[in-house]
């Protein structure tokens, strides 16, 4: 994957096989992640006063763990 769509601190960087991602205030002016194929992460932190939403047509794969804190909503959609 060559796209920088994320934050490593304040850098841009790629997601790469067993990152962990993190969804925070700091990403509010995009609020849907659109996932594209098998994505093998770590871990998936979400942890925003907003609402984020994870759709499209791939998926988290693996041992990956997800955390949901904050007042904000996470919807899952297939």
């Amino acid at each position: 994957m060559s796209t920088t769509n994320f934050l490593n601190g304040a850098a841009k960087d790629q997601f790469a096989p067993g990152d962990t991602v993190r969804f925070d205030s700091l990403g509010t002016s995009n609020l849907t992640a659109n996932l594209v194929g098998d994505l093998n992460a770590a871990a998936v932190i979400v942890d925003s006063p907003a609402n984020y939403t994870l759709a499209g047509s791939g998926g988290i794969i693996g041992s990956a763990s997800l955390s949901k804190s904050n007042t904000g909503t996470l919807t899952i959609t297939a």
